[in-house]
């Protein structure tokens, strides 16, 4: 009798949890449950590299999504495939083949533990990483890239399926087409290639997000603003040049992520620049990377600033890259920044009362 009233509370708390409305998109910003959204976010990219269907641990995602929550972060950026021998998997024809059973059981685990804990995902599903040309795999990934038959079976095998296993979880918020893919025309190693193979590929993967009337929403994780706004060097991922090259009006973001570091001070920054600057107020604009170290922007910050700031400036929410010190080079993780997003949570519930 136990166990089966045990069964009937999990039940009616996985019930409510996915009975909740969805984040919306109202003009430039989000909206959940009839209020604007701000997206506290973090950067939890991966614990072992290609987790999903590879060494994926429970509890390092029990453990990491307590910390957010206690933390008052609401949202995380997660990398459910790293590069080219991550899922799904692409054959010398550039033929990819479906997920493994392994890879969906283990997101599944996450996703239940982002829902326990409130923590709105975005899903990445892809990376310059994958044409990174010391890894053997990458071959197949530039063959695929090279024939729009074989990018809509990724799309047929893959995308659609997913789109289809979460469709009803408000916590998997967003799809992230492919991280920085601007490496992958601005360096060899990458790829090296014309700007259209990566706009046909995240083009049609953001009309099929469209096409299947999803209410899960497209993006895609631009390096820099310099690649996506008319400033500079033109908006790669504007409706006009992913609808131009897809030939379909499906093909577009439905809000924009850009990426800030340093080096990028050189085209002006986020947390003293409004998206009005960049002309990206057309719809929510997040800072989907930005260092979780406030010693390294180039100009004084307080943690609690690298949310207030972009806040303040009319951005739709701020993910430091990372939570769990994933990656190369001191960027900080939750023990440096987590104790400004907590503060700036609080200003921001007191604020909204």
């Amino acid at each position: 009798m136990k166990r089966f009233l045990s069964f009937i509370t999990f039940l009616c708390l996985f019930c409510c949890a996915f009975s909740q409305q969805r984040i919306a998109i109202q003009g430039n910003s989000f909206v959940y449950n009839g209020k604007p959204l701000f997206l506290i976010g973090t950067n939890t990219p991966w614990d072992n590299w290609n987790d999903f269907g590879g060494k994926y641990n429970p509890q390092f995602w029990e453990d990491e999504f307590a910390k957010l929550e206690e933390n008052g972060i609401n949202s995380s950026r997660v990398w459910i495939s790293c590069d080219a021998e991550g899922q799904p998997t692409v054959d010398k024809e550039g033929v990819p083949h479906p997920a493994s059973a392994q890879f969906w059981s283990d997101l599944d685990d996450m996703m239940a533990k982002a829902a326990k804990h409130h923590i709105f995902i975005i899903a990445t599903i892809s990376s310059f990483d994958n044409l990174d040309n010391t890894k053997k795999a990458s071959e197949n990934w530039l063959t695929m890239l090279g024939c729009t038959q074989k990018i809509q079976q990724y799309c047929d095998i893959f995308l659609k399926p997913l789109l289809e296993r979460y469709k009803d979880n408000p916590y998997f918020f967003a799809i992230d087409i492919c991280n920085e893919p601007e490496w992958t025309h601005e360096h060899k190693k990458y790829g090296g290639l014309e700007w259209d193979y990566m706009q046909m590929f995240v083009g049609m993967c953001a009309a099929t997000i469209h096409s299947e009337n999803s209410p899960i929403f497209a993006t895609v994780g631009s390096a820099a603003v310099k690649w996506s706004c008319d400033k500079f060097e033109g908006n790669k991922w504007s409706d006009k040049a992913l609808q131009e090259i897809t030939m379909d009006s499906l093909a577009y973001m439905d809000f924009w992520q850009i990426h800030y570091y340093e080096w990028t001070n050189q085209f002006d920054n986020p947390f003293h620049k409004d998206p009005a600057f960049w002309g990206l107020q057309d719809r929510p604009c997040i800072i989907g990377e930005t260092p979780g170290n406030n010693k390294i922007y180039g100009f004084p910050i307080t943690y609690e600033e690298i949310y207030k700031l972009p806040y303040q400036l009319g951005y739709s929410g701020v993910f430091p890259w990372t939570s769990n010190g994933a990656g190369i080079g001191d960027f900080g993780t939750i023990k440096t920044f987590g104790p400004g997003a907590k503060s700036f949570s609080k200003l921001l519930q007191k604020n909204n009362k």
